[in-house]
């Protein structure tokens, strides 16, 4: 378990005000953006040129089915009206993605802005 005070931005190293962060700035996290994606580091990347969409979503269709499952058991939910969208549990914003912690249960979401959704994904892997 990683104390408040031991947590360090990614980037520059200073010490993170908040358990949720994962840079300490925006300029911080804007570094890593454009860092992170440019060429092989893209997931979308192979070889000298980007993947076709198309077969990048088949790809994860086949390597993760039960996120995909998850991801249109959501979507059609919230189409046919049976689950509603609430506001970004950390920062209240209505504009927000859903996120699983666990896939076997797709209704059970989170609902997070996509720059929490972001980092929480990155404080994840650390």
């Amino acid at each position: 378990m990683l104390f408040l005070n031991e947590l360090k931005c990614k980037n520059c190293g200073r010490p993170l005000k908040a358990k949720q962060m994962v840079f300490c700035s925006q300029k911080c996290l804007g570094y890593h953006k454009r860092e992170s994606y440019k060429g092989s580091g893209n997931p979308n990347w192979k070889h000298d040129s980007p993947v076709n969409n198309y077969k990048y979503k088949k790809l994860q269709k086949k390597r993760h089915p039960e996120r995909v499952n998850a991801r249109q058991r959501v979507y059609f939910a919230l189409k046919n009206n049976r689950i509603t969208k609430g506001v970004c549990e950390i920062c209240g914003n209505e504009k927000v993605e859903a996120h699983h912690d666990d896939y076997s249960k797709p209704l059970e979401v989170r609902w997070l802005c996509r720059k929490h959704h972001i980092e929480f994904h990155i404080f994840e892997k650390m």
